[in-house]
């Protein structure tokens, strides 16, 4: 492992912070706030980066894979830490809620501990949107950007960081994919600004929602979130975390190369078929209660699409409906947006692939001289690809089974802990029971806390990027 090469671009990554910490600052001193929490965390940030890259600046070369997967997970690590020093700094928050709060910025969970988000200042409350904005398409994909600069390559940095079974490049230079993929995501981003500005939000709530929206975080300047809006508000918002949880190759075939035929895949067929047919049933289901059929439509379609896309705004507490809709969106949490999306959750693709597995080996039983493959749109699924995809999921039950023990050990009850549990590890942000939408974190005992916030690291990363890195062949030299 190049270990100089490794500091070289944490020490990158903390000056990107350092250089966005700055934005905050100027909300509070516009709004007369104090910006000492910003001044601090940006001296803490600034100085070690610039130390970093001063003394390995005669290093050049080539990552290796596992270069790129001790640099994705120390990235985050880093980053969380960096994102909670103003909260210390402020005096609003100790370190361990601090961690908590910049965890779910980062990996856009959208959970949260705070109970009263009205009263903070300004400031305070964009940093936490821009933390999710920043998290949503990768930090370390923002790096991407300026390794060349810095003499790195950074392809393995990429295939560590970017969510989903595969990590296709738009164009061969790694360096035009970073900026293609921030362009969408800041244009995007402008445009759900002024659509949040136009249906009567202030500019800076706009831009807070934007950001939240678009990167599937679910951070927001409102207690109610967004009940606390017009239903306007709620249809631009349904828009946005529709986008954000489409796979990014998608939008920039579309919007650049004007191939609609890439709109014909199985995984943006299941989205979006997921998302009206769940919307639709719960809809009738809300009929009952809400006889006006544009609230019972709005209602099903945001709270499903916000947790399909792991976003986690709510209008209404989802926990009081019945039964049937909160299956519906139990199990929506589970399974996420698009590979190569905002979104987190399994992946809408590997649901495909695991369904198609377990057809593909009933039809081998059925007729056994036959040789079947696995096909998604017309292409064969290499067999490492579904081994990955089938452990993820096993993993990822484990994974969220054995928290929801450790959390009812701590004093939570079982519903509780499964919600919390599942909602941070598929980086949803609310639950169900005491973490649910009309509720927060803040109860969660402070071990439970910690154990959350690396969940929801470990599902923003999709385990293995983790994982690899504990495990003894990860560290044997070659």
């Amino acid at each position: 492992m190049n270990g100089l090469m490794v500091i070289r671009v944490l020490a990158a990554l903390l000056l990107i912070l350092a250089f966005f910490l700055v934005f905050p600052g100027g909300v509070a001193w516009w709004f007369r706030e104090s910006t000492w929490p910003f001044f601090c965390a940006v001296a803490v940030t600034g100085i070690p980066s610039l130390a970093g890259l001063y003394f390995t600046r005669n290093m050049r070369g080539e990552l290796n894979s596992r270069d790129g997967f001790m640099i994705v997970s120390l990235g985050w690590l880093v980053a969380v830490v960096a994102g909670a020093v103003p909260f210390v700094a402020s005096g609003l928050l100790g370190w361990v809620d601090a961690i908590f709060e910049a965890s779910a910025g980062y990996t856009t969970t959208g959970s949260s501990i705070l109970t009263d988000v009205e009263v903070w200042p300004k400031g305070m409350l964009f940093w936490r949107s821009l933390t999710q904005w920043l998290g949503g398409m990768g930090m370390l994909l923002l790096a991407l950007a300026i390794l060349p600069a810095l003499g790195v390559g950074g392809m393995q940095i990429m295939k560590a960081e970017v969510p989903g079974p595969s990590k296709d490049r738009f164009t061969p230079r790694l360096i035009s994919t970073a900026r293609i993929l921030w362009g969408i995501y800041l244009g995007y981003t402008l445009l759900a600004t002024v659509g949040f500005y136009g249906v009567g939000m202030d500019w800076l709530e706009a831009l807070d929602h934007a950001m939240t929206a678009l990167s599937t975080g679910g951070f927001s300047t409102r207690n109610a979130s967004f009940g606390a809006f017009s239903a306007a508000a709620q249809w631009v918002a349904i828009v946005f975390m529709t986008l954000g949880g489409i796979n990014f190759m998608i939008h920039y075939h579309v919007l650049f190369r004007r191939n609609f035929r890439i709109l014909n895949t199985s995984e943006l067929h299941v989205y979006l078929g997921l998302i009206v047919v769940s919307s639709l049933v719960i809809a009738l289901s809300r009929l009952w209660t809400h006889p006006d059929l544009e609230t019972a439509l709005r209602e099903g379609f945001f709270q499903v699409v916000s947790i399909m896309t792991t976003t986690g705004f709510a209008t209404s507490d989802y926990a009081q409906w019945p039964f049937l809709a909160q299956a519906i969106l139990g199990g929506l949490m589970v399974i996420g947006g698009m590979s190569g999306s905002t979104g987190g959750g399994v992946k809408v693709i590997r649901v495909i692939v695991l369904l198609k597995t377990v057809a593909v080996v009933c039809r081998r039983l059925l007729t056994p001289l036959r040789i079947i493959h696995l096909q998604v749109d017309r292409e064969t699924v290499p067999r490492d690809m579904v081994e990955a995809c089938v452990a993820m999921i096993l993993l990822a039950i484990v994974l969220v089974l054995g928290s929801m023990v450790i959390l009812i050990l701590l004093g939570m009850d079982p519903v509780s802990a499964f919600g919390a549990a599942l909602t941070c590890f598929s980086n949803v942000g609310p639950g169900f029971g005491t973490v649910g939408p009309a509720s927060n974190f803040a109860a969660v005992p402070e071990v439970g806390k910690i154990l959350l916030a690396i969940l929801m690291v470990v599902g923003r990363l999709e385990i293995y990027t983790v994982v690899l890195i504990f495990t003894i062949g990860f560290w044997r030299r070659r």
